[in-house]
């Protein structure tokens, strides 16, 4: 892919997310009748406002251009609109330009079952191409407690799908559906992801994460695929400590760097951690992992540009690489009327979380290739173009 295209990538990734995709029943007709192209599952949550006449068919999770995975976020005032092409799927611009992208393929391990007669994706879901994500707990206590993320559509998406996915998965379990993975789709993924709910007990919610890795990184390494973490800290910090050697990446989720904004919007993260207790575990877990390995998860799109910055500063010299997913209005969430952040506040972002890349010596995304909601990879590539062009000049 050339210099431009990667460019002219990164926009298309940018309107996409500011203004969500859009596609018609024509499309998504031809989209269903093409059996290798993914559905998708909302393991986590819904993104989507579907009018009526298209909730109960099979629409796409993502579409790839180059080395970018994009979230398929549907909105009737979707920009980017998807459109067929003969044998070729096409990302449409409000300004005419045209895309050939790519969907991800059902994998084969959809189809299969464990040894205890369940199927293998009530397990396993795919996550942005090359990405084998386990969502464990499905549940999470704020919501229990009334101080859930306003942006969290968790609780009313895992009511939907009901038993599609299962609420909690066993260390047994993972390793025998990566296993069964690997046999029947060889080569297609490099990572594991896990992340999940929140358990009242953080110290018990992140041991059953240490659990599940010490069950599989073995296999992991046999089969060559990394493991990537997204959890809650626990309260005891010297725990994280147990990560060392087991995970490749972690990410701790303060979500705000924005004091205020962090109780306005996570007030459960901000009582039982706030940026003191963060910086501790992120402290600790570059102890324990090392530098570039840790990332502080971000949502752009409440705070400003010049506090989003503040907060790639802030957290870049400590070592911890910002791991910025930008901001989408879920159905059913306190915030499911707030405006997404315009194309020019995603473009600053992503030139701010570029610097980062520049400070911190081997820095690297938290899932390379796969963050379809996220600008890191974008920023990632920017950099490695901007390193490129200065040893040329």
């Amino acid at each position: 892919m050339s210099t431009a295209g990667i460019h002219d990538a990164i926009d298309l990734k940018i309107q996409s997310l500011a203004d969500g995709v859009y596609y018609d029943a024509p499309f998504l007709k031809q989209y269903a009748s093409n059996s290798n192209a993914i559905g998708k599952r909302r393991a986590y949550g819904n993104s989507d406002r579907l009018p009526a006449d298209l909730k109960s068919q099979k629409v796409p999770p993502e579409f790839s251009v180059g080395p970018f995975a994009i979230a398929v976020n549907y909105s009737a005032r979707g920009q980017v609109r998807l459109v067929c092409e003969g044998n070729r799927y096409l990302a449409v611009t409000e300004e005419g330009g045209e895309y050939e992208v790519s969907f991800t393929e059902t994998p084969r391990f959809y189809n299969a079952s464990m040894s205890n007669g369940q199927p293998v994706q009530h397990y396993a879901t795919v996550y942005g191409r090359s990405t084998l994500g386990f969502f464990t707990p499905g549940v999470c206590y704020y919501f229990a407690a009334g101080t859930e993320c306003h942006f969290c559509s968790l609780k009313d998406t895992r009511k939907t799908l009901k038993k599609d996915i299962s609420h909690f998965i066993k260390p047994q379990d993972v390793r025998e559906a990566i296993e069964r993975i690997a046999e029947l789709d060889p080569g297609t993924f490099n990572k594991v992801m896990l992340n999940g709910g929140n358990l009242k007990n953080h110290d018990n919610g992140f041991l059953n994460h240490i659990r599940i890795v010490e069950e599989i990184r073995e296999t992991c390494d046999r089969l060559g695929l990394t493991i990537h973490l997204i959890t809650m800290p626990p309260v005891t910090t010297c725990l994280i400590d147990e990560a060392k050697g087991l995970i490749d990446k972690i990410v701790f989720d303060p979500e705000i760097y924005d004091e205020a904004l962090m109780h306005l919007i996570c007030q459960g993260k901000a009582e039982d951690f706030g940026r003191a207790g963060y910086e501790r575990s992120f402290l600790r877990a570059i102890d324990a992992l090392g530098v570039g390995k840790v990332h502080a998860g971000l949502i752009a799109g409440f705070e400003s540009i010049d506090s989003l910055s503040r907060g790639f500063e802030y957290y870049g010299a400590m070592g911890v690489i910002p791991a910025v997913n930008i901001f989408h209005p879920d159905p059913g969430t306190t915030l499911e009327n707030l405006v997404r952040p315009t194309q020019d506040f995603i473009r600053a972002a992503l030139e701010e979380l570029t610097k980062v890349y520049h400070r911190v010596p081997g820095a690297t995304p938290f899932l390379p290739n796969s963050g379809r909601n996220a600008i890191d990879t974008e920023a990632y590539e920017a950099a490695k173009y901007e390193k490129r062009t200065t040893e040329v000049v």
